[in-house]
């Protein structure tokens, strides 16, 4: 492919994925509400997109590099083609250079405006498509959100049926039920539960921490 071919294909095919932006906006803001999308997400997602155009395998990270005056969050690609940047500048506007852009420095739109649609292949893909062909429903525990606690341990014990059952919205926080994989357990059975429930003057708390990528293993 010659360095033109290049540069009008990742040329078209961004602005393919704008056109499909707006297509995936509604969708994505019902399933996860005003989520930020950092430059380090934007830019996972770029390479998430292009693989062959930005492997993982040849990738340097330069979270602040200065080209001409301007800081950036850069990644460089290094192989036969040279080396390709991706980036993103203070004003969250995103960049290339290399072979692919017939090596100026090109402008591909801000953060903001690819939002949409990188939230959309994060998050609005059910699991379900993709467990389809490879995980089998039974192999799963199916957990009732609402009458669980009152059942234990039996109601965690429970298997699934459906390809249904272990379908999951990542973002969706209120769900009737909950799948885990029966492998989670291994040889060990559920911990008992002694003494219970906690006296009031116990304190609680949860914290959460999570982050869910095109590529993250199920």
């Amino acid at each position: 492919m010659t360095t033109f071919q290049r540069y009008l294909s990742f040329t078209i095919l961004f602005l393919l994925m704008a056109i499909t932006s707006q297509v995936f906006a509604s969708t994505s803001a019902a399933v996860c509400p005003n989520l930020p999308v950092s430059a380090e997400t934007t830019l996972d997602w770029v390479e998430y997109k292009f693989p062959d155009l930005f492997p993982q395998y040849s990738r340097d990270r330069y979270p602040a590099i200065e080209y001409e005056g301007v800081t950036y969050n850069a990644r460089a690609y290094t192989g036969e083609w040279g080396i390709r940047w991706l980036a993103v500048d203070s004003s969250q506007k995103v960049f290339g250079l290399g072979d692919f852009t017939d090596n100026s420095l090109m402008s591909f739109e801000d953060i903001d405006y690819w939002s949409d649609q990188i939230l959309a292949d994060m998050f609005t893909v059910t699991v379900d498509d993709h467990l389809a062909s490879e995980v089998d429903p039974v192999d799963y525990y199916l957990v009732n959100t609402r009458t669980a606690a009152s059942g234990y341990p039996n109601s965690y014990l429970e298997t699934a049926e459906t390809q249904d059952d272990i379908a999951i919205y990542p973002c969706q926080l209120e769900v009737e039920s909950i799948a885990y994989p029966k492998s989670w357990l291994g040889i060990y059975p559920l911990p008992e539960i002694n003494n219970a429930p906690l006296d009031v003057s116990i304190l609680r708390g949860v914290s959460m921490k999570d982050i869910m990528l095109p590529d993250n293993p199920i």
